[in-house]
């Protein structure tokens, strides 16, 4: 189950032996989690059944096909799909994952200290990828109105669960699309709508060309309006350097590639890394770039998991110590993971 959700894609032979691709989620209603079991149970035997669902399995199902056209490999499912049904499957545990998880809380904190700053007024922000909102809420709480695009329907569901639950004083909208098509998305709303944006830790990331978005933002966003990006590096060498260290070498040489295939990192989607050059060449001239901060430049990623815990709590403390004074130095700056930007429209 692990496998296929982490493809994104499985292979099922129907009945008249014709084969369909379909996009795994995981399950997590209880009545679902039931069904699915029993089923499972019924069809390989209490033996079989045990040893997925026994304790500390986990069940996930298949969904009918329909509307999939036949295939034989995952290449034939959209990148839409792919990564809908990604974020969709980790709707449900996305909030709990990332506050467990010391580096994402240290790279939020970060990235929040710098939103803080960035957008100081209650003027209207637009948000792409805004997942469950960890980055999102902070600023509602503030009183910014914030209209939020993101591909997966299921996590802005949960955004929206998590926002009534605080009742934050601002006001959120929430839109359904693929930033890719951002200026369709968003053709109804008036040029200059919006006096910021920003979007952080993986949504720009997984698209294959930033021109369109950047083209979408410069009608958006008003002049002297701010937009913050926090975006994977391509030249990040902390993660090749701690997956040779964990003898990953064949992760680490995906890891060199663009895209970065699903097996080369922690993410099972293919990943775009930008660097600077690529960055700035995308926004200009519609944007003038004002500041820009490395992050994460000796901070152990996700995907080596026992050098992260080889670290200790106290470790990591430190190591997040170091690294935001190191970011600021040559060649840390240059070589971290992550990279904080912020744009100026022009």
């Amino acid at each position: 189950m692990s496998q296929a959700l982490r493809a994104g894609s499985v292979q099922v032979t129907l009945p008249d032996g014709s084969v369909r691709t379909c996009i795994p989620r995981g399950v997590t209603d209880p009545v679902e989690k039931n069904a699915v079991r029993d089923a499972m149970r019924r069809k390989v035997g209490t033996e079989a059944w045990g040893r997925y669902y026994g304790p500390g399995g986990s069940s996930g199902e298949i969904p009918p096909p329909l509307g999939l056209r036949p295939s034989s490999s995952k290449g034939d499912l959209s990148r839409v799909d792919r990564v809908r049904g990604e974020f969709d499957t980790v709707s449900s545990s996305y909030t709990s994952i990332n506050s467990n998880d010391p580096l994402a809380r240290y790279l939020k904190g970060r990235s929040a200290e710098r939103l803080a700053r960035c957008f100081r007024s209650k003027d209207p922000l637009l948000e792409l990828g805004p997942g469950t909102g960890l980055e999102t809420l902070p600023l509602l709480q503030v009183g910014h109105t914030i209209s939020a695009v993101d591909i997966s329907p299921r996590m802005l569901s949960e955004l929206q669960e998590r926002v009534a639950q605080v009742q934050a004083p601002g006001k959120l909208t929430t839109i359904e699309g693929d930033i890719v098509r951002l200026e369709e998305v968003l053709r109804d709303v008036p040029t200059g709508a919006f006096r910021g944006a920003y979007s952080t830790f993986g949504a720009l990331n997984l698209i294959p060309d930033l021109t369109p978005v950047a083209k979408a933002l410069e009608r958006l966003l008003s002049p002297g309006s701010s937009l913050y990006l926090a975006l994977l590096n391509r030249w990040a060498i902390p993660p090749l350097l701690y997956q040779v260290m964990e003898g990953h070498w064949r992760e680490a040489r995906w890891s060199l590639r663009t895209p970065i295939p699903a097996e080369g990192s922690y993410f099972p989607l293919d990943l775009y890394p930008w660097s600077p050059t690529q960055v700035e060449r995308a926004f200009f001239p519609g944007f003038t770039l004002r500041e820009r901060e490395a992050v994460s430049a000796i901070m152990p990623p996700r995907h080596a998991p026992r050098l992260y815990s080889w670290f200790r709590p106290e470790g990591r403390q430190t190591l997040c110590r170091w690294d935001s004074r190191l970011a600021r130095h040559w060649p840390f700056d240059a070589f971290s993971q992550w990279i904080f930007y912020r744009f100026e429209r022009s």
